[in-house]
């Protein structure tokens, strides 16, 4: 059986041709098939022994110069037939390009509460701004992705918070949205399509949903059904996203040492994770309207 990976860019778009790069193949065993250097984004792997068990999910890693390691599991060679698996490489420095304010989708404008005035303004200032601006697109683009009872989850949102301690952050956001998303939220659980997850790290949320769909990079929304707002067809949501699919994983190594080390999810990393979700699992773009650019170190 053949395996084929294509490198990406923070662009989207595959990494040139000299890339070099050190992938190593494990089988879900956690046995070494392969690990050597490349120069190249594509990269196959020759006449790979299937066993009809776990060990047929393989772990790829891929490590380069001035960037950030990548992983991918499951691998399974049969699921991926003559489709390479995608893997993007994140630089460690990059700076983000934002599309302009008229550029963006016009539900996403109307949603972006005040306006253009405040989306510039992140737009213009520090890095942090700008993660949370990034964080932003990163949600409202997975959002605008699923779909519930044949409708995209983002069409029940209304509006965002903007002020006070719920105003975006680079993990999260805020916002007022129809009712009927938790009733659907609730119907699609009872389907396995949707997962209840833990409010402990969401206090004051009266309950918790989680997709299910990918490994990594799954969207979570909580929702604080006892706070009054200013729409009375609405109630408040809260939007993050989840490096990890299982609860203990993204405890244990995500909110725990992001509590120690007092970090935050990274949007560029969940933008990563995201991207090669939904390209690997789906055959889909994941396309946020913004693009990372490398910076030379």
């Amino acid at each position: 059986m053949t395996l084929n990976l294509q490198l990406y860019d923070a662009r989207r778009v595959p990494v040139a041709e000299d890339f070099e790069s050190l992938v190593t193949l494990l089988s879900g065993d956690y046995r070494q098939v392969s690990r050597r250097r490349h120069r190249s984004s594509l990269i196959e792997f020759r006449d790979i022994r299937l066993t009809n068990s776990p060990r047929d999910n393989h772990i790829v890693h891929v490590a380069a110069s001035h960037h950030h390691d990548a992983w991918y599991y499951p691998v399974n060679p049969r699921d991926f037939g003559q489709w390479p698996v995608s893997i993007m490489m994140l630089p460690r420095r990059t700076r983000y390009i934002f599309k302009g304010w008229s550029d963006l989708a016009a539900d996403v404008r109307s949603f972006f509460v005040p306006g253009r005035g405040y989306y510039e303004e992140l737009l213009d200032h520090s890095d942090g701004s700008q993660d949370k601006l990034a964080a932003f697109h990163n949600f409202t683009t997975a959002l605008k992705s699923m779909e519930l009872e044949g409708r995209s989850v983002f069409s029940y949102f209304r509006q965002l918070i903007v002020e006070g301690e719920r105003a975006p952050v680079s993990d999260r956001f805020y916002a007022l949205a129809h009712k009927d998303l938790g009733l659907a939220l609730e119907r699609a659980r009872k389907q396995r399509l949707w997962a209840k997850s833990s409010t402990a790290f969401h206090p004051g949320a009266t309950v918790s949903y989680k997709e299910r769909t990918y490994g990594e990079g799954n969207i979570q929304l909580s929702i604080y059904g006892n706070e009054k707002v200013a729409l009375s067809d609405c109630q408040l949501v809260e939007v993050d996203i989840d490096y990890y699919k299982d609860t203990l994983s993204h405890g244990l190594l995500e909110l725990v040492p992001n509590k120690l080390l007092e970090k935050t999810t990274d949007p560029k990393m969940a933008y990563r994770l995201r991207w090669m979700a939904m390209k690997n699992v789906d055959s889909r773009d994941f396309d946020p309207p913004y693009l990372l650019e490398a910076l030379e170190e």
